[in-house]
């Protein structure tokens, strides 16, 4: 399968974790509304003991220590879901459990941490990582929302239906003796709770899946992406010579995402490669030929390709202008990350934060697209959008099982009609 962008965790990896250990329920949480919990204690009388803690987060940043451990940044998402630290400095050792999949900036990710250094105003928190898993989305497996009702014959068995705290959605979740029900939660009408679960539903209306966990709504604010955070004791540059340079982009650069469609043969330099911008995008020409160096080609390079590739100076002007890439990286493939649409209706919170409804262009097919500050917007705010106004929205492609589908957008561009 192609890796997108993909962080390679080599530091770490080559260390030869004997692969993920057997997955264990989480303790019932000593505190609400904090999920960030100490687990049940393990013996360990060879060394000190520490607090476990469970947390959830997206992978915000990366870098590779003074002893050559990669360390990475977590950022707690917007899940409804408090786990104690906005953000959480995170070292993998040689006995962490690491996931068989490929890591990448933006992965939402659950760790089990041996918390070192609690942190403070000028210090994140840092711990050690026991184990590391990947899950395959953020939306798709946490869920917010007020109790419209609740059936069942005791309190460790039941159904509640839920309505979408920001977005009106319903859910049915079923809960059992094996859900953990946080301190603090009370399975009542009117009741805010947020659930996490297998992202598994069924295709029915409303959806309906098993609640693994329940806690109690947390509305807290959670902390944007403010930068590359680094080690403690690490340079601005030691950090940033650390992260691979497809995470980066190169300053004062132009930029141009086009699917492959012609590649000629290697060579010890490098390789031509064709470019088509996709339907809905302007980057500036219909087509692009780019000399990817060796060292810039993404692995597995093929014709159907999603490609961003930036370059130095102005395009030329000519049918299909001819440019030497600085950097290239393959992008999930333009049918699964973008999505041209009519705008329906926007919810736009005061925070700058907000939601789309998008109507896709040609097609009857509606998704909603939620930013925040971490959108890149090459329009005016969303809050200004009128009915009918053209959007392209770009995402991960991973989007929610409920009607509409729902994903967060990285980007919106203004549509354009092909001329």
């Amino acid at each position: 399968m192609k890796r997108w962008m993909i962080l390679l965790l080599a530091a770490a990896l080559a260390l030869g974790a004997a692969g993920c250990s057997e997955e264990k329920r989480p303790a019932q949480p000593e505190s609400a509304p904090a999920a960030a919990r100490a687990l049940e204690e393990e013996s360990q009388p060879d060394t000190e003991t520490k607090e476990e803690l469970l947390y959830r987060g997206t992978l915000e940043d990366f870098a590779v220590d003074d002893e050559g451990r990669t360390v990475l940044i977590l950022r707690q998402a917007a899940s409804g879901i408090n786990y104690g630290y906005p953000r959480l400095q995170v070292t993998l050792t040689e006995d962490t459990a690491l996931p068989e999949e490929d890591v990448a900036n933006g992965d939402y990710l659950e760790a089990r941490v041996l918390l070192t250094d609690p942190g403070d105003e000028n210090r994140l928190p840092t711990g050690d990582a026991v184990s590391l898993k990947k899950i395959f989305s953020e939306e798709g497996t946490n869920f917010s929302g007020t109790i419209q009702s609740v059936t069942g014959q005791s309190d460790t068995e039941g159904t509640l239906l839920l309505e979408g705290i920001g977005n009106q959605t319903p859910y049915l979740f079923h809960y059992d003796a094996d859900t953990l029900l946080a301190d603090g939660v009370t399975l009542a009408e009117g009741e805010q709770i947020a659930i996490y679960f297998s992202g598994i539903a069924a295709t029915s209306y409303p959806p309906q899946s098993t609640a693994l966990e329940i806690y109690p709504y947390w509305p807290g604010e959670v902390v944007a992406c403010t930068g590359p955070m680094m080690p403690a004791g690490q340079s601005e540059t030691a950090a940033a010579a650390s992260l691979p340079e497809e995470t980066r982009a190169p300053a004062d650069a132009a930029r141009y995402r086009g699917v492959v469609e012609e590649i000629s043969a290697r060579t010890d330099s490098g390789v031509t490669v064709l470019l088509a911008q996709a339907a809905g995008t302007d980057f500036g020409a219909a087509r692009l030929s780019a000399v990817i160096p060796a060292e810039e080609i993404p692995e597995d390079l093929a014709v159907g390709d999603y490609l961003e590739i930036y370059y130095g100076g102005s395009l030329p002007q000519s049918e299909t202008p001819q440019v030497t890439a600085i950097q290239a990286n393959e992008m999930p493939p333009a049918e699964i990350c973008l999505f041209g649409g009519e705008v329906v209706s926007v919810t736009a919170d005061s925070d700058g934060t907000g939601s789309v409804l998008l109507r896709q262009i040609g097609g009857e097919n509606e998704q909603v697209f939620h930013y925040d500050d971490s959108t890149s917007c090459y329009l005016p705010d969303p809050s200004q959008w009128q009915p009918g106004d053209r959007v392209m929205a770009v995402y991960d492609g991973v989007s929610t099982r409920s009607l509409p589908p729902q994903s967060n957008a990285s980007e919106f561009w203004p549509y354009h009609d092909a001329q």
